[in-house]
């Protein structure tokens, strides 16, 4: 038994080690040190996103001073989609929940006996990036969109694909004139030519360029938003209902009805706390738990990838997230119910009401290798704290709610069984289709 314990022991000191590296990297500390090009060292594995999508945002940008900016308008467009009111904290998430419940009611009206399962949650999460991310977009879609917003969907995923081949990727974007009129019927109304694109914030003079010569400038590409809102978003909720609806049919029931009770709640603002995303079941469940476990078990981005002097280093997210120190001894099991185990005495005191137990609870849980935004993310502000996840159970809940028993998997053989992971590669899904349930 005492062997047992100090070959585990050794065990988990391997696995901090592993987190401690892959925070060193993420933090421009290679081997311990702090190395000064940070803005350099990002954005150069993030080249071959310049020349697929065109854009230059904080993730492809060395000019600190128009990342900051960026930063800034990415944050001040989350607070106004939330509309953050003195007495609610948490933001009102009023209209984001009633634009995510008529995108999947518009994509549902197209629907026949079958549909496929990618496409809808590509529909969903896209439409509602795009109406809290441009001004003009929910009045641009009302007529003609909903081919037009599947279409950007189904393109931004190939065109993801192809940034990871290794071939020329010259000429892509500049040549994806199809793409580019598309973005711009869905983010802003005619007349389209003496129109500037609501892709980025108020830039200097000599970015302010002819549309209808260069119909998307780099700094005003749509794409430098919806890539890092859309793209992080979409995968994360297509897992989460997968495992919510078709895998896990004797919990299902108990992480749904968590779920719809938060969605409910964001429809009365007499409800819209963040207490709500912490609610448990008699179980011990909560929102937040079913949200982390999905980013545990599927983060947005599985490797983060700096280069150093020349050098790339890439901190492996999904391998420490999907180690013992947060997975236990089911690691590859999506369970919820293990976050009540995981430092359980800072929990208490978040159930509690220690104002200030969360955010150490946060850094707790990051020693042991959390990290699906590799730390720190455009939401990472004292208002918009927590958006990326609320908005994951916001799109889950509505889709699962919105599925509920009336649709099945055309064919259980299209998802692995229990306790062997969902795949990840982003084409793993593609074909999954629903049928109506004629039972239900």
């Amino acid at each position: 038994m005492a062997a047992e314990i100090d070959s585990q022991e050794k065990e988990h000191q391997r696995l901090r080690q592993q987190v401690k590296e892959c925070t060193d990297i993420i933090h421009f500390h290679p081997n311990g040190q702090k190395y000064g090009d940070f803005n350099s060292a990002r954005a150069e594995p993030n080249q071959r996103l310049v020349r697929v999508f065109g854009i230059d945002n904080s993730f492809t940008s060395t000019d600190q001073q128009w990342r900051s900016k960026f930063i800034r308008g990415m944050v001040a467009k989350m607070k106004a989609a939330i509309t953050l009111e003195s007495g609610h904290p948490g933001g009102n998430w009023e209209n984001m929940r009633e634009s995510a419940i008529a995108s999947f009611e518009e994509y549902m009206s197209h629907a026949g006996s079958t549909l496929y399962f990618s496409e809808l949650v590509q529909f969903v999460t896209l439409q509602v990036s795009l109406y809290y991310l441009f001004d003009e977009a929910e009045t641009a879609t009302a007529n003609d969109g909903f081919e037009k917003v599947k279409y950007i969907g189904k393109r931004i995923n190939e065109l993801w694909i192809a940034s990871k081949s290794e071939g020329n990727l010259g000429g892509i974007w500049s040549n994806d004139t199809r793409l580019h009129k598309a973005l711009l019927e869905v983010t802003t109304m005619p007349p389209l030519p003496t129109m500037h694109i609501p892709g980025a914030f108020p830039s200097d003079a000599d970015e302010e360029k002819d549309l209808t010569t260069d119909p998307h400038p780099s700094r005003r590409n749509p794409m430098n938003l919806l890539l890092p809102a859309y793209e992080t978003m979409w995968r994360v909720v297509l897992r989460c209902v997968l495992e919510m609806q078709y895998r896990n049919g004797e919990k299902s029931a108990e992480w749904n009805a968590v779920l719809k009770k938060y969605l409910d709640a964001q429809q009365d603002t007499d409800t819209m706390s963040d207490d709500v995303f912490w609610e448990a079941t008699e179980n011990g469940v909560t929102a937040i738990d079913i949200i982390k476990e999905t980013l545990r078990l599927y983060p947005p981005s599985r490797r983060i990838h700096r280069v150093f002097d020349g050098s790339s280093m890439s901190a492996d997210i999904e391998a420490c997230q999907r180690s013992a120190l947060l997975g236990q001894d089911d690691p590859l099991v999506f369970r919820p119910e293990r976050w009540q185990s995981i430092c359980p005495e800072l929990r208490a005191r978040v159930f509690a009401g220690d104002k200030g137990a969360k955010k150490l609870l946060k850094t707790r849980e990051e020693a042991l290798g959390f990290m699906p935004f590799a730390f720190v993310c455009a939401a990472d502000r004292t208002e918009t704290r927590g958006f990326g996840m609320k908005l994951i159970a916001l799109l889950t809940a509505v889709i699962s709610d919105g599925l509920g028993e009336r649709w099945v998997l055309r064919d259980e053989r299209d998802l692995p069984g229990n306790g062997i992971p969902l795949n990840t590669n982003r084409q793993a899904y593609e074909g999954l289709r629903l049928r109506r349930n004629s039972e239900a």
